[in-house]
């Protein structure tokens, strides 16, 4: 009889009414949550706004980039001299 090792972790339970998949590899058995609820927590309004639509708050999106490799534009400057 085989034994199964059980690998936990994140000590996470799970319920037994949700829905989960599960995944064969040979001899693992890899289970994860299938009901993930994925809906939007924001709404844009503009190209500059948005709304956080837990809170109704309105506010600017952060359009500067904090680094040199975010923005393929910076990241050329120092490679054309």
């Amino acid at each position: 009889m085989n034994r199964i090792k059980y690998k936990n972790p994140n000590n996470r339970k799970i319920n037994q009414r949700t829905k989960v998949n599960a995944y064969y590899y040979g001899d693992v058995i890899e289970i994860t949550n299938a009901g993930n609820n994925h809906e939007a927590t924001i709404k844009p309004l503009s190209k500059t706004e948005f709304v956080q639509l837990s809170t109704r708050e309105i506010k600017k999106f952060q359009r500067r980039n904090e680094f040199r490799v975010q923005s393929p534009k910076n990241l050329k400057k120092p490679l054309d001299n």
